[in-house]
């Protein structure tokens, strides 16, 4: 796969409003296209890749998973040992000042169980699921990484298709798309019940709690452009411009800056 699109993916929507950068895609004929097309490099890319996407598959944004503290504020993660599921979590843990150890999510329950591990990172649909809920009480909605699916076809296939095929592959993979977005939020609010009938805190960070993850967590997107040369600054300069939308330059919720 493109690492342009891999590493993107881990980096690229550190804290956005993924869900209205969604609906705006949406309402779009091609929107992942629409995006890649805001450089002039998007059919090389294509034909480097050598696929075409056809829709991206929510499993839910990333949270913090804790006992007796919240890290809405940063500086609560500092020392703190935090499963993540995987390198670049690792990576992003470790520049906000925790101590992450990559682990199979399946092992999160008992390693946080055995004192391995002081947290976690998971969806909230993970929670039941691996029992979190039975060795921590507090999630913090972070929200700071959604967890995606990619689902491509090869370019060269792509193309042996007739104009008519193409057309229905892509009206059924938006359709197929705004069904799985809304099926993953149902699911969410499904687990917010769960957790708060189990007894477990779920905190919201404020936009300046906001502003400080992202500053401890840039970095990541700056050295992505330093290894990954033009392109990826075409890329991310795509991305900039998007985060001016108003679609996609917020938090959920009406909750302002207080400080700078």
């Amino acid at each position: 796969m493109s690492p342009d699109v891999v590493r993107f993916g881990a980096v690229g929507r550190l804290f956005t409003s993924f869900d209205e950068a969604w609906r705006y895609f949406l309402g779009r004929a091609e929107p992942l296209e629409w995006f890649f097309g805001q450089f002039p490099e998007d059919e090389a890319l294509v034909a480097e890749a050598g696929m075409r996407s056809l829709l991206w598959q929510p499993l839910g944004d990333t949270h913090f998973y804790s006992k007796g503290r919240d890290v809405a504020d940063v500086a609560q993660l500092r020392g703190q040992r935090v499963a993540v599921p995987g390198k670049a979590l690792e990576e992003f843990v470790e520049r906000c000042g925790g101590r992450p150890t990559t682990l199979a999510t399946n092992d999160f329950h008992d390693a946080i169980s055995d004192r391995k591990v002081d947290m976690a990172l998971m969806t909230l649909g993970g929670n039941e699921v691996l029992r979190l809920w039975k060795v921590q009480d507090t999630i913090t909605l972070t929200a700071h990484a959604p967890v995606e699916f990619l689902l491509v076809v090869n370019e060269k296939r792509w193309q042996s298709l007739s104009q008519e095929q193409r057309i229905i592959m892509t009206r059924v993979a938006r359709i197929v798309e705004r069904e799985g977005r809304a099926r993953v939020a149902s699911i969410d609010k499904a687990a917010e019940r769960f957790a708060i009938e189990n007894g477990m805190k779920l905190v919201s960070l404020t936009p300046d709690q906001v502003a400080e993850w992202r500053a401890c967590s840039a970095g990541m997107l700056a050295d992505y452009m330093d290894r990954n040369g033009e392109r990826a600054r075409k890329l991310m300069a795509a991305y900039g411009r998007l985060r001016m939308d108003g679609c996609c330059s917020t938090m959920p919720g009406e909750a302002r800056f207080t400080r700078r």
